[in-house]
């Protein structure tokens, strides 16, 4: 969890501040924007179905398990649901992140 938490997020607001911050502290933010790590297909598993009280498959008939994004809160997968097929984006909060935010505060 080294790249979660509000104060990853006060990262991300620095790092479009060009012109008010000195340059080399605005590039070295940047990769706050699109690098953060993903996490695993398990851990998604595991929260949707904590979070659902559902398992994946039950919900969804396919997920991919591949993350279109991710951010220092959550990342976002492209899913179908099983009730009507519709294609829809399932935002995934990173475990542990609720408790790092109070923390952080």
């Amino acid at each position: 969890l080294k790249y979660r938490g509000f104060l990853t997020k006060v990262g991300q607001a620095a790092s479009i501040k060009a012109g008010e911050l000195p340059r080399p502290w605005v590039e070295e933010l940047q990769s706050l924007q699109d690098e953060l790590p993903v996490s695993s297909y398990k851990e998604v598993r595991a929260t949707i179905k904590r979070d659902l009280g559902r398992p994946l498959e039950h919900i969804f008939s396919d997920f991919a398990e591949r993350p279109v994004a991710s951010a220092s809160v959550a990342q976002a997968h492209v899913a179908h649901l099983k009730t009507n097929g519709r294609k829809v984006c399932v935002k995934v909060q990173h475990k542990g992140v609720a408790s790092m935010v109070g923390t952080d505060l």
